[in-house]
């Protein structure tokens, strides 16, 4: 036992050595076999997730390829006041084109704004819109021209700088007529202003009607609006105010010019040189500029009554040029009637005393008429008409066509109201006693009732009421002086050339203390002189197309202070012009002295059925109004092409 011991303790562990390292053999290989059973499941595994991705990718390679292409093919446009574009040129577009003379500032050194914008018009046609039919109404004319390319545009007489103001809404409104006519397909309007508020007119009723139409048309219609925002601060401008003939203190007649300098707060107070052309005769006048509007009064020296004298006062060069003359002209003195239609009583004789307090001496005359005489009554010699009855319809018809030709009308309330007739007052006001109203505001700056030509104010807030007859409802007529408790004392309309005015109390005691005299005559001799000078050698207006009765073919330029300029035209242009025996004088409309401009929102709100873009050019940007970026797409459409290829092609093998 001792012998087997020692061969179990120690000979059977050898023993079995052999067999654990079989045993461990056996186990490493069946740990081998599956381990690579393992791996090629994975990497089976592995490769069909490797392959599926490997098909989006080529599928997304081959989508992005193609949608490229289309991009590419559609030319799209990125940027400025085009936006984003991937449709083809609209079928017509039709641009709307702001002259007037704000358009004149200088956007870039040298380079006005209305040039500016036509430039970049024109390239953004040739880029977007190369077959498109084009459209062209400015606001000088409110024509149609109709263009046969882009690069005629910056050619052509109508688009240069005027004189004259813009109306925005009429231009849309013959944009719509257009369209409609003649049938214009897929449009854009491109609108090119400022933006002055003056020319947008927001508050017109027209805006509503035109939101709506547009809406409702069966072709699509996109609007885009290019402002040039520039500011020129740099710029003076100068606007006759007011032209006064009145005896002096030695008798004779003083000629004084009243007018307004608007300078921007970037320009220091100082004196300036202007200069005066007189008749052709020049010289130089040294004003102090105070504030940012400053009012002059220039009185003429003496001179020949019996003549006419016309001429201009200019301003030094600027950034602005289209805005530095005003217009003057003063002619001989002319015969000035009244006519008062009147049933005889005693308000008639008074009105007709404090519109001709002079008679013959000035050759101021009144004649009191009834009705019935004024049917057949010429009135090419008046320049008043005072009616002081319940007019028929007739009576109406011809006082409103006196206005029409310049003539000035004042109605005022008869003594006694026929409730049956038909009549232009509302029901009567009376006042107890110590309850009366009082006139307490009114416009001082102009009207019959404006402050005199030395600055003092007329005593209209000592008007008192005691009875009042208060106009119908009139949308023409505006109240310009109002009493203590908000309703008006004297309404205005502007019919034509002339005025007609509504007053709502009587010049008697039993109604107010007008009849005092201390403002009845002022009142009524402005009305009367205003009147008279529609029978004036010289006639004084705004130049722009309400000049109807001008025969723009027989008209003649007589003294301009632009020498430069190739068209001189009294619908388009400042100056002084003759039209057989008469000398024009036509100045700047005061609406463009109004710098305000219209906001975002409130052009969003004149659109708001329809999709419009409003894009601001300003000074200090590039002027890259869009770029086409066509190329990029069609590198996209080769790298994606490339990365399918890459894709696609077949792995090697080991």
């Amino acid at each position: 036992m001792s012998f087997l011991q020692p061969l179990l303790l120690f000979g059977l562990p050898l023993a079995l050595i052999p067999i654990l390292i079989h045993l461990l053999n056996r186990l490493r290989y069946r740990s081998v076999k599956w381990g690579a059973m393992m791996f090629v499941l994975k990497a089976n595994r592995s490769s069909t997730s490797m392959a599926r991705i490997r098909q989006w990718l080529i599928l997304i390679a081959r989508i992005l390829a193609i949608f490229a292409l289309i991009l590419a093919l559609a030319r799209p446009l990125l940027g400025g006041w085009l936006g984003w574009r991937f449709s083809g040129a609209p079928d017509t577009v039709i641009i709307l084109l702001d002259r007037s003379t704000t358009m004149g500032g200088v956007f870039k050194p040298g380079i006005s704004k209305l040039k500016m914008a036509v430039d970049l018009i024109a390239k953004s046609g040739n880029e977007a819109a190369e077959s498109s039919h084009i459209v062209l109404i400015d606001s000088a004319t409110l024509k149609v021209h109709e263009i046969p390319s882009w690069g005629v545009l910056k050619e052509l007489d109508d688009t240069t700088v005027t004189q004259s103001t813009a109306n925005i809404p009429a231009m849309y409104r013959i944009a719509l007529d257009y369209m409609v006519q003649n049938m214009t397909g897929s449009t854009e309007i491109w609108s090119v202003s400022d933006m002055q508020h003056s020319n947008w007119k927001p508050k017109n009723s027209e805006w509503a009607k035109l939101n709506t139409e547009f809406s409702s048309l069966p072709q699509p219609v996109i609007f885009r609006t290019l402002a040039m925002s520039a500011e020129n601060r740099g710029n003076r401008s100068i606007h006759l105010s007011k032209l006064s003939t009145y005896p002096g203190k030695s008798g004779k007649m003083i000629r004084e010019i009243v007018f307004d300098i608007t300078t921007p707060d970037s320009i220091k107070n100082n004196e300036i040189p202007l200069q005066l052309n007189e008749n052709g005769f020049k010289r130089q006048l040294t004003v102090k500029i105070a504030g940012q509007v400053t009012r002059i009064r220039h009185i003429l020296p003496d001179s020949d009554v019996t003549k006419n004298i016309y001429g201009y006062i200019t301003l030094p060069p600027d950034s602005n040029h289209e805005d530095n003359a005003l217009y003057f002209g003063f002619a001989p003195k002319t015969k000035e009637q009244a006519i008062i239609i009147s049933h005889g009583d005693k308000v008639a004789e008074l009105l007709g005393v404090a519109s001709a307090p002079e008679g013959k001496v000035r050759d101021q005359s009144f004649n009191i008429v009834r009705e019935s005489e004024f049917d057949t009554l010429n009135l090419d010699s008046a320049a008043l008409a005072i009616c002081q009855i319940n007019p028929n319809k007739n009576t109406l018809k011809k006082l409103r066509s006196f206005a029409m030709q310049g003539g000035y009308v004042l109605f005022i309330p008869p003594l006694t109201t026929d409730r049956k007739a038909e009549t232009l007052w509302s029901k009567k006001e009376s006042f107890e006693k110590g309850k009366e109203v009082f006139v307490a505001d009114w416009s001082r700056k102009e009207g019959p009732l404006a402050d005199t030509v030395s600055g003092d104010q007329l005593y209209v807030d000592n008007i008192k009421l005691k009875k009042r007859v208060l106009l119908k409802k009139s949308e023409k007529a505006i109240s310009i002086a109002t009493c203590s408790d908000g309703k008006p004392f004297l309404y205005a309309e502007k019919p034509g050339k002339g005025m007609i005015y509504y007053c709502t109390t009587l010049p008697v005691k039993e109604w107010s203390n007008l009849g005092d005299g201390v403002v009845i005559v002022p009142m009524l001799r402005r009305m009367m002189q205003e009147g008279a000078q529609r029978l004036s050698s010289i006639l004084i207006g705004e130049c722009g197309l309400q000049h109807t009765e001008i025969n723009l073919n027989r008209c003649k330029t007589l003294l301009s202070a632009n020498k430069n300029r190739k068209l001189a035209n009294p619908a388009y242009n400042t100056g002084i012009y003759t039209e057989d025996d008469k000398i024009i004088v036509l100045n700047r409309s005061s609406d463009e002295n109004i710098r305000k401009e219209l906001n975002d929102t409130e052009l969003k709100t004149l659109f708001a059925d329809n999709p419009i873009r409003l894009f601001r050019e300003k000074s200090s940007s590039s002027s890259k109004m869009q770029a086409e970026i066509w190329r990029i797409f069609l590198v996209v459409v080769i790298l994606a092409l490339i990365l399918e290829a890459f894709l696609c092609a077949p792995r090697k093998l080991d």
